[in-house]
């Protein structure tokens, strides 16, 4: 009876929409995990802001493991696009290396977590995208710069970690955390 309403909520969201929430809580945290710097420009963060690795537009997504720090100058570049390989990549490695500490900055905010979902989301997104697709690259002073979906490039970079190596990550770290208090 309750997964019936469960359902029935995601169902309701799914057609209506979620509202969005305030990002901030975790700004810092994830701010000090990428050192500071702009997730995408890897310049120092003059005005940082969250955003959504993959486009809320796209998908309102707002587990840790979709979210990233970013100057405003290339968060408001970015936009709803969705980004390059180069910046895939950037992710991949990411979840790849911080999963952990996503782990613990979601804990500590008591946020959304799903490293599978926003993994299968963002391969069932970048998998797909034809060779004519633009994806944005960067914020240059005089305009934001495109660069054509390479699918061999895209489906590289979002080779290598699954749901199940993420998971596995995450749980031997949370054992270790426990095993350490």
């Amino acid at each position: 009876m309750n997964g019936d309403r469960i359902k029935d909520a995601a169902l309701e969201d799914f057609l209506f929409g979620v509202d969005r929430i305030a990002l901030t809580p975790v700004l810092d945290e994830l701010r000090e995990l990428q050192n500071g710097r702009c997730f995408y420009c890897a310049g120092p963060l003059k005005e940082p802001q969250v955003d959504h690795f993959i486009p809320w537009a796209r998908v309102p997504l707002n587990a840790i493991e979709n979210l990233v720090v970013a100057d405003k100058s290339c968060n408001n570049g970015k936009k709803d696009h969705l980004v390059a390989a180069p910046h895939v990549r950037s992710w991949m490695a990411r979840l790849a290396s911080h999963a952990s500490d996503l782990e613990a900055i979601a804990h500590k905010a008591s946020w959304d977590q799903g490293s599978a979902q926003v993994l299968g989301v963002a391969r069932a997104t970048y998998l797909l995208l034809p060779s004519s697709a633009r994806l944005w690259l960067s914020a240059k002073p005089s305009a934001q710069e495109f660069v054509a979906a390479d699918p061999c490039d895209l489906k590289l970079a979002l080779a290598g970690w699954g749901p199940a190596e993420l998971h596995s990550k995450t749980t031997h770290a949370r054992t270790l955390r426990t095993a350490h208090h």
